[in-house]
């Protein structure tokens, strides 16, 4: 459904933002590019969408070429940029209205879409709210909203759960799981790993490259061995205790956190806290849980 071949984007003051890149993505998918602020992500997404021009390389959408038939794709594409990109003077239903003139939907077609959409995105009960009037969680569902009353193929957002709490940014997560289940490609860019995990397809994103591709769990165990990490939170640290649980575990220590990556914590738990209180250090909480994209982004940014 998207093609990107070679893209690149230089800017005037030699910047490069984008630096060859290529990917494919299938239909049905939730995708996630993931990546640090600057890393090139806007930029990437809004050559993609048709905003920003490309230096080089192409962009096809369902076979679409997106810079020689921009009108063509901008009718099976959404678009949610950074910003809410919302008019804040106007109500949830004119927002609404004006976007479905721009993409020159029928009166008829503008009344069934927007009882699909405002349903779909709990927005019902606002429609007559000034959009300035809601909080950002419901900017940020508007601003969906907007993008998708065409009815668009492909769906892209850009860092759409950033600022949001959290259990806005679980909702918004889902919906975007959702749109895919329901036949549409979803293409969003954001910089919290957590979000990313429950994606078809993670694109790694640094320094205006893709670094690696692929689904979460392939991802993790191209760079670990492990499944699951024990968390130990003690009263002290000393070189000692990490020298001797490094000889034996693959272990990582920040402030008076020792994480130690393990496929067997039930085994291995038990001899852990015995080498830490051997040294007179004290346990004083243990947490175990997925190994997260979070460690390896860490290991595939200090390479």
């Amino acid at each position: 459904m998207i093609e990107v071949q070679n893209l690149t984007k230089i800017y005037d003051n030699n910047v490069i933002a984008v630096d060859d890149v290529s990917f494919n993505l299938d239909r049905e998918v939730f995708a996630v590019l993931l990546g640090p602020n600057g890393a090139g992500k806007s930029t990437l997404l809004n050559i993609i969408a048709g905003i920003l021009p490309p230096s080089k390389g192409r962009v096809i959408v369902n076979g679409i070429d997106v810079w020689k038939s921009l009108s063509k794709v901008k009718k099976i594409l959404g678009f949610v940029p950074q910003e809410y990109g919302i008019w804040e003077y106007l109500t949830v239903q004119e927002n609404l209205s004006y976007m479905a003139s721009l993409y020159g939907l029928s009166k008829v077609e503008f009344r069934k879409r927007m009882r699909q959409v405002l349903e779909l995105l709990n927005l019902e009960e606002y429609k007559n709210k000034l959009a300035g009037k809601l909080s950002g969680g419901y900017k940020r569902r508007l601003s969906i909203a907007m993008a998708l009353i065409h009815d668009p193929e492909v769906v892209i957002m850009d860092e759409p759960t950033t600022g949001l709490d959290l259990r806005v940014r679980i909702e918004l997560v889902e919906f975007m799981r959702n749109l895919a289940r329901d036949g549409k490609t979803v293409l969003v860019s954001t910089h919290i790993t957590e979000d990313a995990e429950y994606s078809d397809q993670v694109l790694v994103m640094n320094r205006g490259r893709i670094i690696i591709q692929g689904e979460v769990e392939e991802i993790k165990g191209k760079f670990f061995k492990h499944d699951n990490v024990v968390e130990l939170h003690v009263s002290k640290l000393n070189p000692q205790i990490v020298d001797k649980l490094s000889q034996d575990f693959e272990i990582y220590v920040n402030d008076e956190i020792i994480k130690v990556l393990t496929n067997n914590f039930e085994e291995v738990l038990p001899k852990i806290i015995r080498e830490v209180e051997q040294y007179g250090i004290s346990v004083n909480e243990v947490k175990i849980r997925k190994l997260s994209l979070q460690e390896v982004l860490l290991r595939l940014y200090c390479k």
